[in-house]
């Protein structure tokens, strides 16, 4: 496998709610934890970065569902 194959792979598999339970899971079997205030600004910056991003993003104009009879 190539490396960008690869990334390609993970980035994927990023974009999957699977993915981030099993890491969770992972962390949460191996005992890995982190200090409060790493989690508090962890969190502040994944606020800010989807801040940032729900500015400068378009919406997407998607088509109404019309039934026709």
């Amino acid at each position: 496998m190539t490396t960008n194959s690869f990334i390609t792979f993970a980035i994927s598999r990023l974009k999957e709610p699977s993915t981030w339970a099993a890491l969770a899971a992972m962390f949460v079997a191996l005992h890995i934890t982190v200090e409060p205030g790493l989690w508090q600004s962890l969190a502040n910056l994944g606020i800010a970065v989807s801040v940032v991003l729900g500015y400068f993003m378009p919406e997407q104009k998607t088509q109404p569902n019309v039934i026709s009879h």
